[in-house]
């Protein structure tokens, strides 16, 4: 079996409307934040909940489906592989309780970042025409209107960073339950299990919100080995890592994986 499960999110919203969710004709109206007594009503960032609970996110979805996949696939004891795509951490930027306030925006790193934005576009010209096209009606946070993501506040960017470290939580409990399965059907200790990401997000620094790597940003550190870990572990560790990976392939046919070994595989990448 294998589902799909693109950008509109369309399975997972099916699934919303069977759970009784009256699902919006704009999709992206699906990602609007509760409104809530005393809220602003001028599209900045609110530490305000989603419409979905969190047993009800594309990350829930989507591990509820493996693990009834995977149940089918264990029945013959047979060697199986997943490739579980989650999406989220990603905008727009939203999360259900209880993830919503789970981190404080006055915690966490300055932003890596000139004093103005108009300082950081005179740094790099590439920046120059990012901020100045980069506009909030990109799906980073919904009906946040139609102005420069660079005008945003530093407590704008600081409450979106906060609700991303949410959405991070968010998916490392589905993780939890993706294990908690895994061992629950007997098959974690005969599972390589594979946890990758693709990007990160800039996250106010250079002024920026999207997925780009400059110089001094938190998605450039994030990308760098640790200082304490030497160049030769960080590359012996990949060497055996990938040893591993063409010990278990079958390599047409010349060294089919033994299903009473590690012949199982949980490859679970996030976008982050």
């Amino acid at each position: 079996m294998r589902l799909r499960l693109p950008e509109d999110a369309g399975p997972w919203l099916s699934w919303l409307a069977a759970r009784g969710h009256e699902v919006p004709d704009d999709k992206w109206d699906m990602y609007l934040p509760i409104s809530r007594p005393g809220d602003a009503c001028d599209g900045r960032p609110t530490d305000a909940p989603s419409r979905y609970g969190q047993d009800e996110t594309e990350t829930a979805f989507l591990t509820g489906e493996f693990l009834r996949w995977m149940e089918k696939q264990t029945r013959n004891d047979e060697p199986w592989c997943a490739h579980i795509s989650f999406l989220r951490p990603h905008p727009p930027f939203v999360v259900p309780e209880p993830f919503n306030t789970m981190y404080d925006p006055v915690d966490g790193p300055a932003f890596a970042r000139a004093e103005t934005a108009a300082k950081e576009r005179g740094n790099y010209p590439l920046i120059d025409y990012w901020l100045s096209g980069q506009h909030r009606s990109e799906h980073y946070v919904i009906g946040a209107g139609d102005g420069l993501v660079a005008d945003w506040t530093e407590d704008d960017v600081r409450q979106i960073r906060a609700t991303y470290w949410g959405m991070v939580s968010e998916v490392d409990r589905q993780i939890g339950r993706l294990v908690a399965g895994l061992k629950a059907a007997v098959q974690w200790e005969n599972t390589l299990f594979v946890l990758t990401s693709d990007h990160g997000e800039m996250m106010g620094d250079h002024w920026d919100a999207r997925k780009v790597r400059l110089p001094r940003s938190g998605l450039s550190r994030a990308a760098d080995r640790p200082r304490s870990v030497p160049p030769a572990r960080v590359w012996n560790d990949r060497r055996r890592i990938f040893r591993k990976h063409r010990h278990l392939s079958d390599d047409h046919g010349s060294r089919r994986a033994d299903s009473a070994r590690a012949s199982r595989w949980a490859i679970a990448p996030s976008r982050a």
